[in-house]
């Protein structure tokens, strides 16, 4: 690509970005990393996850170079990735295989490249996007949930040996989106399994201060949306009660993320089809002051609001914490869908 930078050392991301069916132009903003940067120019051996039928199997790479002081160009072009003819068993246990060599091989990266092309490969057979049948070569959906099982435990186990940065963490996350995206298919145990993974991806990107890009942000709300769809979460399952504090564990965590290191005055939203939340940091004093609001718009046009009316005072007795100048606060409000 001829870049030059005399900002030494360059250093490298590579990964993946979607495909539009309508007009076959690639999506930057969701762009996911194989993993974090490296100093080598040069990619061999990637495993690719199959491109879709509905873009004749298109399917994006990219590229990202950055300068020492952060600078980044960017490349990107296209490639076509047909799937294998497999059923589940065949590719189950060519997944397992493939990804404990890299696994056992301490290769994270390769990992989750396996499990993603693992993941798209069961998406292949269907004819649409919303159909996601995860169905090959007319296995049964017991077969499915197996594979998708077999996914996540393999998932888990990359996590263990993955470091934590951001661009690693938002590869976990779209794997795990993939994971759930046919809710119908996901056992009580793969959905539980899916909330803790979430919890622990994304408190590990809290700890260690990365926070999370905007494509990982929408994978968590894509996973969050389809986790509240699988039947762990129908309203007659009395075991939706008991993941309820996890649920809220993952929005708190995500909001506490997206404004890692936010200034007075921003705001970040989280938007999927089963969720719509909007965090925002407000110097204390400011939002305490008066009637203040903070609202989030769903994507029916509605409106939700979060309102203060209240004093400082009464704030710091409610709370225990004196508010003095340039203390900061932290506001999230979300709606969610229900199953």
């Amino acid at each position: 690509l001829n870049w030059v930078d005399e900002d030494l050392p360059l250093s490298f991301r590579f990964g993946t970005l979607p495909v539009s069916p309508a007009d076959g132009s690639l999506d930057a903003a969701m762009a996911t990393p194989f993993g974090g940067a490296r100093s080598s120019a040069t990619y061999a051996g990637a495993t690719l996850s199959a491109g879709s039928n509905s873009t004749n199997f298109t399917a994006g790479c990219f590229v990202t170079a950055v300068d020492s002081y952060g600078a980044e160009g960017f490349g990107a072009a296209t490639l076509q990735v047909l799937p294998k003819p497999l059923s589940l068993g065949a590719l189950r246990n060519m997944s397992e295989a493939k990804a404990t060599a890299a696994l056992q091989s301490g290769d994270a990266d390769a990992a989750k490249q396996i499990l993603s092309a693992t993941l798209a490969l069961m998406d292949s057979a269907s004819s649409t996007a919303t159909a996601r049948r995860r169905r090959l070569l007319g296995d049964s959906d017991d077969d499915s949930s197996a594979l998708l099982a077999s996914v996540l435990a393999n998932l888990w186990a990359t996590y263990a040996i993955t470091a934590v940065t951001q661009a690693d963490m938002a590869s976990l996350l779209s794997s795990l989106a993939a994971v759930v995206d046919s809710p119908d298919l996901c056992t009580d145990s793969v959905t539980a399994g899916s909330v803790n993974f979430l919890n622990t991806v994304l408190g590990a990107s809290y700890q260690g201060q990365v926070g999370i890009s905007s494509s990982a942000a929408a994978n968590v709300a894509s996973a969050f949306s389809f986790i509240l769809e699988t039947t762990l979460f129908n309203s007659s399952d009395p075991k939706s009660l008991s993941e309820a504090g996890n649920i809220t564990a993952v929005l708190n965590l995500a909001s506490a993320n997206q404004l890692l290191g936010a200034y007075d005055g921003v705001g970040y939203s989280l938007s999927g089809p089963k969720v719509d939340m909007f965090s925002y940091r407000s110097e204390a004093l400011g939002l305490l002051a008066g009637s203040a609001a903070v609202a989030v718009s769903s994507g029916t046009g509605g409106t939700t609001a979060a309102r203060f009316n209240t004093s400082v005072g009464a704030f710091a007795a409610a709370t225990g914490a004196p508010v003095a100048s340039g203390d900061l606060l932290d506001v999230r409000v979300a709606t969610l869908g229900t199953n």
